[in-house]
């Protein structure tokens, strides 16, 4: 079992950026030195030399592991960390029709509030697959960040569509979602379905539009509940079933987001505190 792994500053930056675990206390921990072992509060440290690498974990319930065996990244590295939310952390929409600051999407971008937003498909941690893209990049369709717009959609076919496939290792009971429009004009969406899977092969219509003109304006955004009934879900599609705005087939996005439950795969567990994993250098 391998969850995402990144390299970061020092560990003093380390500390000042990462928050404390939603159920008390801190959880860094560090493996360098002395190979032994202590407990100190909530926080658990170990000590070990490898081949002449100092080991560096971090650790909240199993979700969230550096590896510093690898050699540090140049401070521009898109993949400089990668941080997962834990089960049961829940992402609440704010009530307003914006990109928030309070999603999935915006949490995996930021390396769970303690980094600055990098696109999460050039971080690796999400990924996005689609209709052939026209203007812009596919990937803009995962912009959360709040007051950047950008021109970006599809080539116009029917149906066009993209899928965002979250990162192994959870998966989101999704309670809302959020659209931008990619554009400044028109051409807004009108018609299509939100479908969710957790496998790529079997869909579930979340959520269904016909003519909704909610999107009006350039670059609006708009949320919408989910009453539609599913366990968990990796994978989120959003697909036209008809023209939008002009009655043409670009589909126009540049930003999606989510919020609702973490889950944890039922395969994997939740790891107790004493349970390291490390990823292969």
């Amino acid at each position: 079992l391998l969850w995402p792994r990144f390299t970061g500053s020092d560990e003093a930056e380390e500390d000042k950026k990462v928050p404390s675990s939603p159920r008390g206390g801190g959880w860094i921990s560090a493996l360098r030195g002395t190979g032994t072992f202590s407990r100190n509060k909530a926080v658990e440290e170990v000590t070990e030399e490898k081949d002449d690498f100092p080991i560096k974990a971090v650790y909240n319930g199993g979700l969230y592991i550096m590896d510093s065996r690898t050699p540090k990244p140049d401070q521009n590295s898109m993949k400089a960390k990668q941080v997962l939310p834990i089960p049961n952390q829940e992402f609440v929409w704010s009530g307003t029709h914006a990109m928030d600051a309070q999603g999935l999407i915006y949490f995996l971008a930021t390396a769970g509030g303690t980094d600055r937003w990098i696109n999460p498909v050039e971080s690796e941690i999400v990924k996005v697959t689609g209709t052939r893209w026209k203007l812009g990049q596919i990937s803009d369709v995962v912009n959360t960040r709040p007051h950047i717009k950008t021109d970006s959609w599809s080539e116009p076919v029917e149906g066009a569509w993209f899928c965002v496939e979250l990162p192994t290792g959870i998966a989101l009971q999704p309670s809302h979602y959020s659209i931008r429009h990619g554009f400044g004009g028109g051409a807004q969406l009108r018609n299509w379905s939100l479908l969710a899977s957790s496998d790529g092969e079997n869909w579930t219509v979340l959520s269904q539009h016909v003519n909704d003109n909610s999107l009006i304006g350039g670059y609006a955004v708009h949320t919408w509940p989910i009453n539609a009934e599913i366990d968990s879900a990796r994978m989120f599609k959003i697909q036209m079933t008809g023209g939008n705005d002009i009655q043409g087939f670009q589909l126009s996005c540049c930003g999606l987001e989510f919020y609702g439950r973490i889950i944890a795969p039922a395969t994997e567990g939740i790891l107790r505190p004493n349970h390291w994993l490390f990823a292969d250098p």
